[in-house]
């Protein structure tokens, strides 16, 4: 679902066009939970470098507020500020319009598509790490192993890939034990393509004015990120164009494509898709192994359980006033985009109220825990959206920092969730 669902292999573009000619696209693989951070901490900050990214100027700071039904900004209480919408009209769909008259909008600036977001990619590599045997022989093939494991989806590029790397980085050819962590900045980046195979499957028009000994591969421009970043491997990239500078006399359009797909299905004439530059980009999960303090988890594929045997989960965290704009059917950020709530804050001493937990396979009778110093006061549960509203109250003497929360149900222990609250002085 979603303005750009089905680009989600961590990779989405939105495709300027000029009659009917593309004359630049612009990829991202940057998850929106940076971006919501980055707007709690400074709007401003953010609009500045949505019109760095985009090259222009009329972007104003309400173009990306939340909004609710009746047209109202969406306040967070935590900041007193305005809550940021994901896809806002900036960030929304596969198509540019930045000259529009009427109604100047589109763009590719942070990853929207629900699966991708940067919990998703953590949970798959941290899954990943566990060993599967099948009785005797250790599974290290892509497509068995991610559904013995259920970690992700197979038949996409992206998951049963990762899953198999990071396996195989425990793994470490049965040898010594490894545990795996993700270089910092912990995010998927995007690998500018092999120059020789790009060149070689795209070519310039017949008649242009490209400087001699300029390709292809000329024509891409890092936008965020960096293609060479100090301590990381291969290319750092968040936000990338390809374009063709003015003055070559011809734009994206007017190139030519010559391919075979991995399932043998062959194109010959004009790049007429963002899709086509798909064909040849990567995205990167990079894992790093390090010395094991325990030993390898060797366990036979996941089993099916029954619902008495499911523990209870939590996915949102968030104030009430937030939530409800967010799902509404104004919005529907939980199904047309990552819906993303931030660390809740209380400050020791003060109490919380209007606070939304949305779980999973938790009832009325659940008992919702913070740790030592937090009361929590359930106020009501509606079972159609496994929804709590809740009111947090932290004594003045409790620690401060970062809590799990713990969600249990009669004759059913919780597994703590981390980092669900931050008690500040």
């Amino acid at each position: 679902y979603g303005p750009r669902g089905w680009q989600d292999e961590y990779c989405e573009w939105a495709v300027t066009r000029v009659n009917d000619k593309i004359t630049s696209v612009m990829f991202t693989c940057e998850n929106p939970e940076y971006w919501f951070l980055l707007w709690n901490t400074d709007p401003n900050v953010v609009l500045k470098l949505y019109k760095q990214a985009f090259g222009i100027s009329n972007i104003q700071l309400d173009d990306l507020c939340l909004y609710s039904e009746d047209g109202k900004k969406v306040i967070d209480p935590e900041t007193g500020r305005p809550a940021y919408n994901p896809i806002n009209k900036w960030n929304n769909g596969t198509a540019t319009n930045f000259t529009d008259p009427s109604n100047p909008s589109g763009g590719a600036m942070h990853l929207t598509s629900p699966p991708n977001s940067l919990g998703a990619e953590v949970y798959l590599a941290a899954a990943a790490t566990i060993q599967r045997y099948n009785g005797t022989k250790h599974i290290t093939a892509a497509d068995k192993l991610i559904c013995c494991s259920q970690y992700g989806q197979p038949n996409r590029n992206s998951d049963p890939h990762i899953g198999q790397s990071v396996n195989l980085t425990i793994y470490n050819q049965g040898s010594t034990a490894i545990q795996a962590t993700l270089l910092n900045p912990v995010g998927l980046y995007l690998q500018l393509p092999d120059s020789t195979a790009f060149n070689t499957v795209f070519s310039f028009p017949a008649k242009n004015n490209a400087p001699a000994g300029k390709t292809p591969m000329d024509c891409w421009k890092v936008t965020r990120g960096q293609a060479n970043c100090p301590g990381y491997p291969n290319n750092a990239i968040l936000h990338l164009v390809f374009e063709v500078p003015a003055e070559w006399g011809f734009t994206v359009g007017d190139m030519t494509m010559n391919y075979t797909s991995a399932q043998g299905e062959g194109y010959s004439g004009p790049v007429l898709y963002g899709a086509q530059l798909v064909e040849l980009l990567q995205v990167q999960l990079c894992a790093v192994g390090i010395a094991a303090t325990t030993p390898i988890q060797n366990l036979p594929c996941v089993a099916s359980t029954t619902a008495a045997n499911t523990l209870p989960s939590t996915n949102y965290l968030m104030d009430a006033g937030i939530y409800f704009a967010s799902v509404n059917q104004y919005n529907q950020l939980n199904k047309f985009a990552n819906l993303t709530p931030q660390i809740l804050s209380v400050q020791r001493g003060t109490t919380r109220s209007n606070i939304v937990l949305q779980t999973n396979d938790a009832d009325d009778t659940a008992s919702i825990s913070f740790g030592a110093g937090v009361q929590v006061t359930i106020n009501s549960y509606t079972a159609a959206t496994s929804v709590f509203l809740i009111t947090i109250e932290v004594d003045k003497t409790a620690a401060t920092g970062e809590r799990d929360l713990t969600i249990s149900m009669p004759g059913k222990p919780g597994i703590a969730a981390p980092c669900y609250l931050n008690i500040t002085a």
